[in-house]
């Protein structure tokens, strides 16, 4: 798994079965995280900036490089937990998102949406020797969904609860939440974007502090909110938008940072301000719900940011917020745990979309493999 944050390759190696009951279970043999080398991470700024404008030869050559990338980390976690290669029986792989265009609109014609997740899943096959599934979100936005989120599947199976009505947070590059109501089956199960994660948080702590990301949230700690700012913010249409909805760098990116003229406030506040409104805009989206969470379990890289998670506690004082690892699984993981499980269901030739969560006319298998 890569997220829209570009930090790099998250990579889990797990188990799954079906015990004696029927009940799916599963096991985290093995995770890293790998960096992406500078030069590759940067190429992927660009191309996202550049949207319209990109190169294909930018793509077709980031095809192949990812699909090395990708091959090379699995190969190197295999080799350093002692795991053969050869025994894992599928390989599920994400790719890296540059375009997510979830509503339709007319192109050449043709009323069409679509989603791009780079990487080449027949050169990983020739890599690495294992079966590869990837493409997960194309069948989706053709049976008219938005595509995403995909990981509700794995919510509902794993942390659905007969007592308590449950929400799964996942602060990656865009923040997004899975609605588990007490008891539900899976028409109850709703999931969407909540609009930013990280991405407007790392963006600005790039431009101010010359900082990848804001540790520990540090840089907004020392900074005041600047309350019209943070109301100006808040008109976001996406943030109050209807379910099913996604987003990701195609709204916010520099230019959505640039429209608000940030060159009068100070570098603290205006990383508060912006980490106020990522904690604001989660809070909204899960007040909206028809009934409030009990439990609200947070996961991803921004469970790493202390400042946010505050934020969000601030915003959402009804509700007991706990990090995933409560439940012993690590917030890094949990995404590339996910997507693995997502090629568990392909290898079982099982749906995998929630239509309630994508907006798809039906349950439809997710993938393609080679």
């Amino acid at each position: 798994m890569s997220g829209t944050s570009f930090d790099g390759i998250d990579v889990s190696i797990c188990e799954f079965n079906k015990n004696i009951d029927g009940k799916k279970e599963f096991k985290l043999l093995a995770y890293k995280e790998y960096p992406y080398p500078d030069q590759i991470k940067q190429k992927l700024f660009e191309m996202v900036a550049q949207g319209e404008n990109i190169s294909i030869k930018d793509v077709s050559q980031m095809n192949f490089a990812l699909a090395r990338l990708y091959s090379d980390a699995l190969i190197n976690l295999c080799l350093a937990e002692n795991i053969n290669i050869k025994e894992i029986d599928v390989l599920g792989v994400h790719g890296q998102t540059v375009w997510h265009n979830p509503e339709a609109e007319s192109f050449c014609g043709i009323k069409t949406k679509s989603t791009l997740q780079l990487v080449s899943i027949p050169a990983m096959n020739e890599y690495l020797g294992i079966k590869v599934v990837g493409d997960f979100r194309s069948a989706d936005i053709a049976n008219s969904g938005q595509g995403a989120p995909l990981i509700p599947i794995f919510d509902f199976d794993f942390f659905k609860s007969k007592l308590d009505t449950v929400c799964c947070l996942n602060i990656g590059g865009i923040s997004n939440i899975t609605y588990l109501p007490k008891g539900c089956k899976i028409d109850n199960v709703l999931g969407f974007d909540c609009g930013a994660g990280n991405v407007l948080i790392d963006l600005l702590t790039q431009k101010f502090f010359n900082s990848s990301y804001d540790k520990d949230g540090a840089f907004a700690r020392k900074g005041k909110i600047i309350n019209s700012l943070l109301d100006d913010l808040k008109k976001t249409e996406f943030i109050k938008a209807p379910i099913p909805k996604s987003t990701g760098r195609e709204l916010f990116n520099l230019d959505f940072i640039n429209q608000f003229q940030l060159d009068k406030y100070n570098s603290n506040d205006i990383v508060a301000t912006f980490t106020e409104f990522t904690a604001w805009a989660i809070a909204y989206n899960v007040n909206a719900l028809s009934s409030k969470p009990k439990i609200l379990y947070f996961s991803g890289g921004g469970a790493k940011n202390t400042f946010l998670i505050e934020r969000i506690h601030a915003n959402l004082p009804n509700t007991r917020i706990k990090n995933i690892v409560v439940l012993g699984i690590d917030p890094d993981a949990k995404e590339a745990i996910g997507f693995a499980y997502l090629a568990y269901k392909y290898m079982l030739n099982e749906t995998a979309n929630v239509p309630s969560v994508t907006g798809a006319n039906k349950a439809c298998k997710l993938g393609v493999s080679v």
